[in-house]
């Protein structure tokens, strides 16, 4: 047992009112070792008849202060009461309830795991008694995240915060208390909150992952994929989510909408038509003026994402002098190296001086001519 786990007999000067005889269990669980798993035994009415060690260091409270208490010993107050109902309903039914619970440590901290509560009954049928297991999930989770780098937080069906990683936590910007139950929404933008929520729904409904980017209240970006968390029978009861920082990403995305704003917008200031292209020949942007001068040069007819370069060669070994010239104009300007042999002096090609490097190629004002100017 772990060291001040036994509360103190005498509480603001006055001793506690015995508690009241219990029935005996069916069986005794003290030493029940079920991997770590808790596990706890009730009446029919809930009121706890044994537990095993593992429910002593796990929660915090000694054996003496379980039994004859209830299950609300443990409550976090983060459940809604129909979830409790739902799970009384179910139990006293004769059936067994399966589900994630937040409980609350004796020291006040919060813990997620999964629990299995199977009825006993009679010979009547009647529930005589309840045996919960309980496994840790907050450690297997907390290992997952170790490894992944990504956060976790699980929600109830209801998309109320069960459980929630460090990594989560931190990428969320408050405590795991803070987000537990609706405190998650409070650290979303209040349209990404209610995006959030709409992708709980999508993903319980159609048992699908959904994924979507939400921004917190500090500015960070997060991308966040949302799955239907199931039972072993493949019943819905939540979702799990996984979170990542996608800030970088988003801001890069941005820069580079902006830079490619500018550029057509550079583009369109020309009159003559006007392309760039990559350093290794492609097409990657065009003006409108280009996309209209079809006529009077082989290179008017490459379109984005053509390889211009390969194809001006392949014409000009079919004999295309134009197709020849300007092809070597173009690489000259990519390789820096002099080209050998007669250049398109009616194509303007201008190397890009950046790390990226590219071309610019544009025709003067009056449009291409028929020849290349220079000779061998």
């Amino acid at each position: 047992m772990r060291a001040g786990c036994e509360r103190s007999s005498v509480r603001n000067g006055r001793r506690p009112m015995p508690k009241p005889a219990v029935d005996r269990p069916p069986i005794d669980v003290t030493d029940i070792d079920l991997g770590g798993d808790v596990v706890i035994i009730t009446d029919a009415a809930g009121t706890i008849l044994d537990v095993n060690d593992a429910f002593v260091y796990v929660t915090g409270f000694s054996r003496q202060e379980a039994i004859g208490a209830t299950p609300r010993l443990l409550s976090s107050g983060l459940q809604k009461s129909s979830t409790y109902e739902h799970l009384w309903t179910t139990v006293l039914a004769g059936e067994v309830w399966s589900g994630e619970l937040v409980d609350r440590h004796r020291d006040g901290s919060l813990r997620t795991h999964r629990v299995t509560m199977t009825p006993t009954l009679d010979g009547n049928g009647h529930v005589t008694h309840i045996t919960a297991v309980q496994r840790d999930l907050s450690t297997d989770l907390r290992r997952q995240t170790a490894v992944t780098g990504i956060g976790s937080l699980h929600t109830d069906w209801a998309g109320r915060c069960i459980y929630v990683d460090d990594e989560a936590a931190r990428l969320l910007g408050r405590s795991a208390d803070q987000l537990y139950a609706d405190g998650w929404r409070e650290r979303l933008n209040g349209n990404d909150a209610a995006a959030t929520q709409e992708a709980i729904n999508a993903a319980m409904e159609s048992g699908r992952e959904q994924s979507l980017d939400a921004r917190t209240g500090t500015g960070t970006w997060l991308h966040l994929r949302i799955t239907a968390l199931r039972e072993k029978d493949g019943t819905i009861q939540g979702t799990s989510w996984s979170l990542e920082d996608v800030t970088d990403l988003i801001d890069l995305h941005h820069r580079l909408s902006r830079r490619d704003a500018l550029v057509t917008a550079l583009l369109e200031s020309h009159e003559d038509p006007v392309a760039v292209l990559s350093p290794d020949g492609i097409v990657i942007a065009t003006n409108v003026a280009w996309s209209r001068a079809r006529d009077g040069h082989p290179a008017l007819a490459a379109t984005t994402g053509d390889d211009l370069v390969e194809r001006l060669r392949k014409l000009g070994e079919a004999g295309d002098t134009v197709a020849a010239g300007a092809a070597r104009n173009i690489t000259a300007q990519i390789t820096g190296v002099p080209p050998i042999g007669a250049t398109d002096k009616q194509l303007r090609a201008t190397a890009i001086p950046s790390e990226d490097g590219g071309v610019v190629l544009r025709f003067p004002r009056g449009g291409p001519r028929d020849q290349p100017d220079g000779t061998d």
